[in-house]
């Protein structure tokens, strides 16, 4: 990662602000980073956390809820599940430089909002792959949420959560953002997945519902999100 950063060139963007800045530093102490984020573009910070539900709660939910209610309810054994989790973590090599290629063409947004759908469309066709104690069918519903769902949200995150911001605040807006979303969407997403199924006698009904609702929620906010990267054709 620190080999292609260094090798990358910066944004115009970028370097128009850092000429503007170094003016303005010597005119006037400017305001942290972090506060004039909050201050002034604390509604894009909350866009990103709702963004993220539809990318952190399929991935928290197929890497440790289904992991261990396959194993408990349904007797699988715990190395097919984890052999296919990691499957899925090879596959999403390429997979996100095919949704980057994606987003180049059609937008950050509109990647974004395919893979929210998606995610929604896959929560119950995931239960019923799973249900099947099938190996192929079982890899084929990981596939499916974690490769394409998942993954299409992961790709262009960077490119779109940074473009919400202006550009003197852009780090700290998106980091700010992008990590209280993982706190609040993807670290409590086994707790609740497990208090839905004892609901219903260890059902996953209410727990692919509450897929559904937060992947809808990400895709309503993606939905009104500006497009922050045009397309283009490379």
């Amino acid at each position: 990662g620190l080999y292609m950063r260094h090798r990358l060139d910066e944004t115009p963007v970028f370097r128009a602000f850092k000429k503007q800045q170094a003016i303005n530093h010597r005119q006037q102490r400017e305001e942290r980073p972090v506060v004039k984020v909050v201050r002034e573009q604390w509604r894009s910070i909350l866009l990103i956390i709702i963004l993220r539900f539809a990318e952190s709660v399929p991935f928290f939910l197929a890497t440790v809820f289904a992991v261990s209610w396959a194993t408990t309810q349904l007797g699988i054994a715990s190395l097919t599940i984890l052999y296919i989790v990691m499957f899925t973590c090879l596959l999403a090599y390429p997979m996100h430089v095919l949704f980057g290629i994606m987003s180049d063409r059609r937008g950050c947004r509109q990647v974004y909002i395919f893979g929210a759908l998606f995610v929604a469309a896959m929560a119950f066709p995931f239960f019923w792959l799973l249900e099947s104690r099938s190996l192929i069918l079982m890899t084929i519903g990981y596939v499916l949420l974690i490769n394409i769902g998942h993954n299409s949200l992961n790709a262009v995150q960077p490119s779109f959560f940074a473009g919400l911001f202006h550009p003197p605040v852009r780090y700290s807006g998106s980091s700010i953002g992008a990590q209280l979303g993982a706190v609040v969407a993807g670290g409590f997403t086994p707790f609740i997945a497990k208090a839905l199924s004892a609901v219903y006698d260890n059902s996953w009904a209410l727990v692919a519902g509450y897929v559904v609702l937060t992947a809808l929620a990400s895709a309503f906010a993606a939905k009104i999100a500006p497009e922050t990267v045009l397309p283009h054709s490379p």
